[in-house]
């Protein structure tokens, strides 16, 4: 075998076998000697080397010399069985040529599947330099510039885009599937579901699975498969974000339907719960009615502070109006005071970081309450122009999971503050204390015992929701930029359950804080917790502002405090109220009433807010008695266009933050932003619809009529099979 000029042009890496030889053409030169003129050897020659060895007996091929032609055929080797060694390199096996046909295989890199990826490029992070004013530093600045420094570099790669051929997605997962729906209920259009505007439920009953091989339909009724087997095709095909379109199988309906549809949602019905329903802060104009509502409201009659409102001889059942009261926000700092025994304390200032962090919370109401200093003297006492929102126009429900824990009355919370000898009665006879037991107790109790109960089935389980401005407002889209028009820059929607204003509250969180008998057992903070803390896919994409309030809540007077054993066994015994202060009780020289005590939170990051002053609230948490520059002063220099309510106008026509708490009936119902009264005008008549994933296989989409027609869906279709050249 002859040797080759390793200056020789490389030639083709394309690799051919011949029996019991490996041959190389032209990838590289090696030749690695041996004995008695056994060797191995790569060439560097665009002529076809064979990689040989001598056998134990038989032939050896050998191959021609490139220039004489001399060395044709095969040697006689005999019986003598000779091994020849020889010395192989090991760098050969970290090649690519070598290596990625064998083990490694070839890379490509994606972040999505179904999608193309282009580059992202970034842009500027900015100019720093650190250096000194004084010393070695201030004058190696000046000779040899900054001691560190980081650049202004305007563009950066924050992603190479994908490693893929052409502009195809790294993976494709088409769906074969078309999902039949005949049941398209408008988000307004029925009381029993949490309304969301320009939105519809949409129940699916029949999924067809294509063989485009065949082209043969098989076809799956949700009354005979399984329901997690048929779910599992609806969140993989119509996943929440996941676009689809949709054609109305009775060709006489009319129609005004859109290209493309979103599914905001794929688990079921919202049921809806409690409907809040913001009407003001005035519950009505009585006057007192000798059944101790007090007939005016001065300082002197209830020792009420500057900052509520004056002399009033009407409205005797006024809620709060001097700040606002509800609260969609993260994170902050929680404080707490204590004033039990008459002492002279203010809030501590020890503060502590809610836990878990970041986590995102509904604050949805509380008892606006101050204590007095040794300038202004005395604090507030309770009343209910302490406490806000009103919650008279609001409702509880009937539905197949309400009727499972509640017993009291359904339909509008009704407000009997006025009745009670003590702070606790009057808490516990209020349209709070109604509306906070169902919530932050009952629902959440229930919430779970259901989840946690192993002889249910997961299509029995349920989740608890909430859906804010009726499904306006878009939490998943966030604003930034400088302000100057034109600078601005959105995301896009993702087009998820947060598009919807909805949000699933957090299934590990079990009844609120409950306060001692003082407090009628009630929570002693009105908060819901949602679910998924520090993860984007369930947090809102708005910009926050900060801001702080505070709320009060009743305690057991006597000293040393008393345990909630102790309090259950006083309100079994009779004495309910037994150590709680009474209405009006006052101590000399104390500067908030006996048995109050106030939570606080400072620095909350606030998404948006709601209450006596809509969107655009006062900032922090004053008094007017007090003297602070900040009192009644807006918080509207914090905010930008992502804290407002972005357009939202309930039935009424007003523009408050209303929202609604919803249990999920779990079901074959996807959630998509199907306007019915203008697209469906005129229903979808007794065949249904289909629906048509985006995902869909090509053969689909171009044959849809003839797999209607061979499902028995439709009654004929024009022209026959069309062939696409992906296949």
């Amino acid at each position: 075998m002859s040797t080759t000029n390793p200056n020789e042009p490389t030639g083709s890496n394309i690799f051919n076998f011949l029996p019991g030889t490996v041959s190389a053409p032209g990838v590289g030169f090696m030749n690695i000697g041996g004995i008695s003129g056994g060797f191995f050897e790569i060439s560097h020659n665009l002529s076809t080397r064979l990689i040989t060895r001598r056998s134990a007996e038989g032939f050896i091929a050998s191959d021609p010399d490139p220039l004489t032609g001399n060395g044709t055929g095969f040697t006689d080797l005999g019986n003598d069985r000779e091994l020849d060694v020889a010395e192989f390199d090991d760098s050969l096996v970290d090649m690519a040529w070598w290596s990625n046909p064998r083990y490694k295989g070839c890379k490509t890199t994606g972040k999505a599947i179904n999608k193309y990826s282009p580059a992202e490029i970034g842009s500027g992070i900015g100019f720093f330099q650190i250096s000194g004013t004084n010393g070695n530093i201030s004058q190696q600045f000046s000779t040899l510039g900054p001691a560190w420094e980081v650049g202004n570099y305007f563009n950066f790669t924050k992603y190479p885009g994908d490693d893929t051929f052409g502009l195809n997605p790294v993976i494709q997962n088409e769906t074969t599937a078309i999902y039949i729906a005949n049941t398209i209920i408008g988000g307004e259009e029925d009381a029993n579901f949490a309304t969301l505007q320009n939105h519809s439920y949409v129940g699916i009953t029949k999924i067809l699975i294509v063989n485009v091989n065949s082209d043969t339909v098989q076809i799956l009724d949700r009354s005979t498969e399984g329901y997690e087997e048929f779910h599992r095709f609806i969140t993989n095909d119509l996943p929440t974000g996941g676009a689809f379109n949709m054609r109305v199988l009775d060709d006489s309906i009319g129609t005004k339907l859109k290209a493309k549809y979103f599914c905001k949602m794929n688990k079921g019905w919202l049921l809806k719960t409690f409907d809040f329903k913001h009407a003001g802060e005035f519950s009505g104009s009585r006057q007192n009615d000798g059944k101790g509502c007090t007939a005016t409201y001065d300082g002197a009659s209830l020792g009420l502070t500057n900052h509520e409102l004056g002399n009033e001889t009407s409205h005797c059942e006024d809620h709060l109006t001097t700040n606002n009261s509800m609260y969609f926000y993260r994170d902050g700092k929680e404080q707490e005071g204590t004033h039990i025994d008459g002492f002279k304390i203010s809030p501590s200032v020890d503060k502590v970081h809610q836990s878990p962090s970041a986590s995102v919370r509904f604050r949805y109401a509380t008892i606006d309450m101050y204590a007095g200093t040794s300038n202004d003297g005395e604090g507030d006492l309770f009343d209910l122009r302490h406490i806000g929102p009103n919650f008279v126009s609001s409702s509880i429900l009937s539905n197949k999971y309400t009727r499972q824990f509640y017993s009291g009355s359904y339909g509008t919370v009704d407000n009997n503050f006025q009745f009670g000898d003590t702070n606790a009665e009057k808490i516990a006879n209020s349209d709070l204390g109604k509306a906070s037991r169902f919530i932050g107790i009952n629902c959440l109790d229930f919430l779970q015992q259901n989840n946690s109960d192993p002889t249910l089935t997961e299509e029995e389980k349920t989740e608890l929701h909430i859906t804010f401005l009726q499904g306006v407002k878009d939490f998943s889209i966030g604003i930034s930029g400088s302000g100057k028009e034109g600078r601005y820059q959105y995301n896009q929607s993702a087009n998820d359950e947060r598009s919807i204003g909805t949000f699933e509250v957090d299934q590990n969180q079990s009844s609120l804080d409950i306060g001692d008998h003082c407090n009628a057992f009630l929570p002693q903070t009105h908060e819901l917790l949602f679910k998924g803390a520090k993860d984007g896919r369930f947090t809102p994409a708005l910009g926050t502002f900060e801001d702080e309030w505070q709320s009060a809540y009743l305690q057991f007077t006597g000293s040393g405090g008393i345990t909630q054993e102790e309090s259950l066994a006083l309100a079994a015994d009779g004495r309910a109220f037994e150590g709680c202060v009474a209405v009006g009780e006052r101590d000399v020289d104390s500067f908030l009433q006996r048995g109050i005590n106030i939570n606080r939170i400072e620095d909350g990051e606030i998404y948006i807010q709601g209450g006596a002053l809509g969107p655009v609230g006062h900032i922090g948490a004053f008094t007017s008695s007090n003297s602070s520059p900040s009192y009644r002063r807006s918080v509207s220099g914090s905010m930008t266009v992502d804290n407002y309510y972005g357009g939202y106008v309930n039935s009424a026509g007003t523009s408050s933050l209303d929202w609604q708490l919803s249990f999920l009936d779990k079901d074959h119902t996807i959630i998509a932003d199907i306007n019915k009264d203008e697209e469906l005008f005129d229903g979808i008549g007794t065949k249904g619809v289909a629906i048509i994933p985006e995902f869909a296989h090509e053969r689909i989409k171009q044959n849809l009529d003839i797999y209607l027609m061979k499902a028995g869906l439709i009654d004929s279709a024009p022209g026959s099979l069309t062939n696409i050249l992906i296949e």
